[in-house]
């Protein structure tokens, strides 16, 4: 009786935790980080997101991908020029989306950033959201993507976006509209400045390092 006891238990045991793991598995943990001029997206790298995102595959050997958007000229110098910083903002600009691999918790080192909110995506969510990153990318004549330039042998990578960037078109614009777009409460309206972000985000994911 003791024996058959035991098996009924374990066997619903494996039952809640085959059911758990497949409740847990259709949760994916998406982080919205701000450091400097840069507003991103950072999403696990898996044999899905290799497949879907158009870029996916050339960051095989990273286990995250930070995915941001900004000016063409402004986002692709590693320091800062008034000039092009101005004209991003007071004149429509070409843009370009901007991927880096990443191999470490972004919750690691949170002092690397100004700001880090967690989102919790469905996995319908996360599909619509990697759509429209690639609904975002240039394609040239032949529809294929048009990469800009590289950077840090390849963990940086900038392609041509089919957008223009603006005031009131920038990064932090282009984070809120892809999370609105993929099914999140939050309104696009006025967000301009990484702050103008920052309090949207707070209403709608976790707090991981607040903005100061």
């Amino acid at each position: 009786m003791a024996l058959k006891y035991n098996i009924i238990k374990s066997t619903l045991f494996l039952l809640c935790l085959q059911i758990g793991l497949l409740y847990a598995s259709d949760s994916v943990d998406v982080y919205i980080i701000n450091y400097h001029y840069h507003t991103g997206i950072v999403i696990p790298n898996d044999s899905i997101v290799m497949s879907a995102l158009f870029v996916g595959d050339n960051f095989k050997d990273y286990q995250k991908i930070d995915i941001g958007w900004g000016d063409a000229d402004f986002y692709q110098i590693t320091g800062f020029d008034l000039y092009m910083a101005a004209k991003a903002l007071l004149m429509p600009t070409p843009s370009v989306l901007r991927f880096e691999g990443m191999n470490y918790p972004v919750t690691a080192m949170p002092e690397n950033f100004d700001f880090i909110v967690l989102l919790k995506f469905s996995r319908e969510r996360f599909s619509k959201m990697i759509n429209l990153v690639n609904e975002s990318f240039l394609l040239d004549e032949s529809k294929k993507i048009k990469k800009a330039s590289d950077q840090y042998s390849g963990k940086v990578q900038f392609y041509f976006s089919n957008e223009r960037y603006h005031t009131f078109n920038t990064c932090n614009t282009w984070v809120a509209r892809l999370l609105r777009d993929s099914g999140f409460d939050i309104s696009t309206f006025m967000v301009i400045t990484e702050y103008d972000l920052y309090t949207r985000l707070k209403k709608i994911g976790k707090l991981i390092k607040a903005l100061n």
